[in-house]
């Protein structure tokens, strides 16, 4: 897996390549509500990429979805992502998602239910430095 560096591109553009590979090898159509509009530093891209990755396999893996949802945003707060499917839900094992997450003192909460799955993470702004 390649991972994501300010030499390479973008978050927006490493999440817009990862999604397009994703849904075209697993047959699952993305939705995309919002990619983020401004640079993050390296550790919250890598922090997200690996969190939307780990997402989009539960959802691969368990799921047998049709559709995944995904809006990443930043605000003055910090960042936002969700990740949400149509599936039949399943019991996440959050520890993948929530080790992506301690360099960057971030949060992430996975809730199942039989119409699908969702997955919300925040990296608050003052761990961007």
């Amino acid at each position: 897996m390649r991972t994501h560096t300010q030499r390479d591109t973008s978050l927006t553009q490493a999440l817009k390549e990862r999604l397009t590979d994703w849904s075209n090898r697993s047959g699952i159509q993305v939705e995309t509500w919002a990619l983020p509009t401004e640079e993050v530093p390296d550790r919250v891209a890598e922090a997200v990429l690996v969190c939307v990755t780990e997402a989009l396999a539960g959802v691969e893996e368990r799921a047998r979805a049709a559709m995944v949802s995904v809006a990443v945003t930043t605000s003055k707060n910090g960042l936002l992502f969700t990740v949400s499917d149509d599936g039949m839900g399943f019991d996440a094992n959050d520890a993948g998602l929530r080790a992506a997450l301690v360099a960057t003192s971030g949060t992430v909460s996975i809730n199942g239910t039989p119409d699908g799955f969702t997955v919300r993470g925040a990296i608050p702004r003052e761990r961007w430095q």
